[in-house]
């Protein structure tokens, strides 16, 4: 799930790449606020933040270690964006993932 500081709500499935310098995401299933998002219908709702305007990542786990998530946070003074990864995400040495995350649920 993302959430902008305009109190948008951003949910469901899509891909986030994750580079030296930013992130850029996109959401390909699900909503952005009141819009149906459908890659089918050419209706998505793709974002990118630099790092430098980011918090690191907070990794969240389970009680033994296995990795459940992971939330990423504006810096303060930044406009407020903040971004629950909840899926598992696989990368191949290619560099590209065979799996896109979950935003939010």
């Amino acid at each position: 799930m993302l959430t902008l500081a305009d109190g948008t709500v951003v949910k469901e499935l899509g891909q986030l790449v994750v580079m030296s310098d930013r992130i850029i995401g996109i959401v390909t299933h699900g909503s952005a606020g009141q819009v149906r998002l459908d890659r089918a219908t050419g209706s998505v709702y793709a974002f990118t933040a630099g790092v430098g305007d980011l918090q690191p990542a907070e990794v969240q786990t389970k009680r033994r270690g296995v990795l459940t998530g992971l939330v990423i946070r504006s810096q303060d003074g930044h406009p407020r964006f903040e971004l629950h990864v909840t899926e598992r995400v696989v990368v191949h040495a290619s560099g590209t993932g065979s799996r896109g995350p979950r935003v939010g649920r």
